[in-house]
């Protein structure tokens, strides 16, 4: 999954890509980041995924919390809105 966020470390809108897991959604780990050059030479904390991680976690937990079913979990673009359009989304 690759998603334009705002960067903790550098304060910057940046082009992250993502190693998901399937089933539960959690960011595994980083596979390139525009922060870098070349971006495949990821050498941070990733601190980017750790709160996306947990913002995952508490949005789990509120639902679980108020007994609603969770249809799909918390999109990524609610977390730094994209000033740009998502190249994996289709356009009608």
């Amino acid at each position: 999954m690759r998603k334009p966020i705002t960067c903790p470390e550098s304060a910057h809108l940046e082009e992250i890509e993502f190693c998901e897991d399937p089933l539960s959604g959690r960011i595994l780990g980083v596979k390139s980041c525009t922060v870098f050059s070349p971006p495949e030479s990821v050498d941070c904390e990733i601190v980017c995924a750790a709160l996306l991680n947990r913002r995952l976690e508490t949005e789990l937990a509120r639902t679980t919390q108020t007994g609603q079913i969770v249809v799909q979990r918390p999109s990524l673009s609610t977390v730094a809105p994209a000033s740009r359009p998502d190249p994996d989304e289709d356009s009608e």
